[in-house]
């Protein structure tokens, strides 16, 4: 669905991100694992504490792996929020298990069902897999990751990472050929010595890719410095919006239908009071004399 708002406009590309049905997504276990696991669609025992209604459950133990995923197309230039909820809730400390959120402009080998990631062509992917790995925050408490340690990866499973660091949003240089790209998360765990591994339990919801527009900043993998910064933020409705400077604006809240449900000027830390709004995301949008900046907001 395209949303228009007066500064541009946002596209949600994932169908069926609440994980309410399987109708939009492929899936399958790798074929080379000796066990297979259970999935859930709207399940609604557990949820991770950001995720609305049901969400997706999936479980196993010993050698498995499972990839869910869904075509998406990608526009080179164009500044995405890649977001998500996700809680463990594995009966015993994880060992040797890992679940990430990919990118790619590959498409996982559903009918092979053999691993995928490296050495599949460009991709990027946040919640690095292996708990012992660096740069891995696999801090999922069941709250709205919007800081992942995304990492893009060129080519190969020999190429040089790039590290992403601080925020949700990416930005796909104008390189990229290719704009048939598949989003997709894997959850799974190993062992390579016959012994036991401790099963994985993970929830997943709200798994979000938006397309925020062009972007005005060079076009290459790095943090867009932004404008301002909102805290909390996921919020529970009172956010503090931080200016990078004491320059007078102007900040408009719009739900995704594009509706401006709030407005206001501010200057330096500048407080919101949002508490009388729906939880959900919402779309930021700062304007000074000189400047135009956008970020997703997300109430809880």
């Amino acid at each position: 669905m395209l949303l228009s708002f007066a500064t541009g406009y946002a596209q949600e590309l994932i169908v069926g991100g609440n994980m309410a049905t399987e109708d939009s997504w492929s899936l399958f276990w790798r074929s080379d694992a000796s066990d297979q696991g259970m999935y859930t669609f709207n399940y609604t025992d557990n949820k991770p504490f950001a995720g609305e209604s049901g969400c997706f459950e999936a479980y196993s133990f010993g050698q498995t792996g499972l990839l869910i995923f869904q075509p998406v197309t990608i526009v080179p230039g164009h500044k995405y929020s890649f977001t998500g909820a996700f809680k463990g809730i594995s009966p015993s400390p994880l060992t040797a298990t890992w679940i990430e959120l990919i990118l790619s402009d590959t498409k996982p080998d559903d009918v092979g069902k053999g691993d995928y990631g490296a050495g599949k062509g460009d991709y990027i992917y946040a919640m690095n897999s292996w708990m012992a790995a660096p740069f891995n925050d696999m801090t999922i408490d069941g709250s709205f990751q919007d800081n992942f340690q995304f990492t893009w990866k060129s080519g190969s499973s020999t190429g040089a990472d790039t590290i992403l660091t601080g925020s949700s949003e990416i930005t796909i240089p104008d390189s990229v050929t290719i704009t048939q790209w598949w989003v997709s998360f894997k959850v799974g765990c190993w062992n390579n010595a016959g012994e036991e591994v401790a099963p994985f339990d993970f929830l997943i919801d709200n798994i979000s890719l938006i397309d925020l527009g062009g972007s005005n900043s060079i076009n290459q993998l790095s943090k867009i410095e932004n404008l301002f910064r909102l805290s909390p933020n996921p919020s529970y409705g009172i956010v503090t919006l931080n200016m990078e400077n004491t320059v007078n604006g102007r900040y408009t809240i719009a739900d995704f239908a594009g509706r401006i449900v709030k407005s206001g000027k501010c200057q330096g830390n500048s407080i919101i009071d949002a508490s009388s709004l729906n939880k959900g995301v919402y779309l930021v949008n700062v304007k000074t004399e000189t400047k135009t900046a956008s970020q997703k907001l997300i109430l809880k």
